[in-house]
């Protein structure tokens, strides 16, 4: 559910009313006219959608590219996306999203798919890959979101279906591990937007990131500095990207250490976000994996409405993994999101055989 994306469009609505310069006049009047009614057309129906949107939705700012800040597996959404210490041997590949040395401690070749349809028609699609060899790490991302068709009508009847909002990010990491406990990560994202099908633009941006075990690797720290980058620019307005810093500690213990060989192992772990223009976010999330085969998941972010409760449930069957995530928020409601991560038994490359936790 992404409704507050029509605030985002809001901030670019003085783009679509621009008067076509003195040189490029070649179009007839009646052409002219045409596409100055397509322009009112476009901001009656954006002005709606800030309209209806604005009760259920807080102000975005003046960041761009929201897509960045975007949820892309269901088992991070599941525990309120408190995963900055978290690493990709127990969060899986995912965990990328949210500190690109994450993925350092990965044991064996993984991918993943979400794909997320919105109440407001927007489509949400999230892809991720992660090879550990030798040498490190390396993986890559694809996000992508849409805010869906508007049609619009002209004076002679005539109909237009344009995309309102399209976002694109390419994102290419390569993390390692030093002494087993120290993981380190860096990121390039390309970023491409492009407004009703016309208006487009490019933004390059890094992020960094580190986490460290501890206490028998069981209790982790995690930093991260993400969306480091150039601006985005429409004509000539340009939009700075979400820029986010965020730190986290969590707690992975195994039961059998304690002579409980069938209680499974708990995650439990805190974070703190600062993202640009927003202010100070506290993320609690909670796991409980039974038999390394069922784990049930809970989060909380605290002092928020949107996504404030979360929920999920996940299933390794072979070597398929099923996620799924429950949010509620007072105001928006509840959205369900599920995603699909696959564990290749390609191990050959790994720096070594560890299992999670170990």
């Amino acid at each position: 559910m992404f409704l507050e994306e029509g605030l985002t469009l809001k901030r670019r609505l003085p783009l679509l009313d621009k008067t076509p310069e003195p040189t490029k006049r070649l179009f007839s009047l009646s052409s002219t006219i045409q596409s100055r009614f397509w322009d009112k057309k476009l901001l009656f129906f954006i002005s709606l959608l800030v309209f209806n949107f604005s009760q259920i939705s807080q102000a975005a700012g003046t960041t761009a590219a929201g897509v960045l800040l975007k949820s892309p597996h269901a088992k991070p959404l599941s525990m309120a996306e408190s995963f900055s210490s978290i690493s990709s041997d127990l969060g899986g590949i995912s965990a990328l999203h949210y500190n690109p040395s994450a993925p350092a401690f990965l044991n064996r070749c993984e991918t993943s798919f979400m794909g997320q349809k919105g109440l407001a028609e927007d489509n949400f699609g999230a892809f991720f890959l992660g090879v550990p060899t030798i040498w490190g790490t390396y993986s890559t991302s694809i996000l992508y979101y849409n805010l869906g068709d508007v049609e619009l009508i002209d004076t002679l009847g005539q109909s237009k279906t344009v995309t309102a909002q399209e976002d694109l990010v390419a994102s290419f990491n390569y993390s390692e591990t030093i002494l087993e406990k120290y993981g380190t990560g860096i990121s390039l994202k390309i970023i491409h937007a492009k407004l009703v099908e016309t208006f487009s633009t490019n933004a390059i941006a890094i992020d960094f990131g580190g986490l460290v075990k501890f206490f028998n690797k069981q209790c982790a720290l995690g930093f991260a500095a993400q969306n480091i980058g150039s601006k985005l620019t429409y004509i000539n307005t340009s939009e700075s990207l979400p820029l986010t810093i965020r730190g986290g500690v969590s707690y992975h213990v195994s039961f059998k250490n304690f002579g409980f060989k069938n209680w499974g192992s708990s995650i439990l772990s805190f974070d703190l976000v600062k993202e640009t223009e927003q202010n100070l976010k506290s993320l609690i999330g909670f796991e409980y994996l039974w038999n390394d085969t069922l784990a049930l998941r809970a989060g909380t972010k605290i002092g928020q409405d949107r996504g404030k409760y979360n929920f999920g449930i996940g299933f390794l069957i072979g070597n398929f993994v099923i996620d799924y995530a429950l949010t509620d928020s007072e105001n928006l409601g509840k959205s369900h999101s599920a995603s699909l991560t696959y564990l290749f038994e390609i191990k050959s490359l790994t720096p070594q055989s560890r299992k999670p936790g170990d």
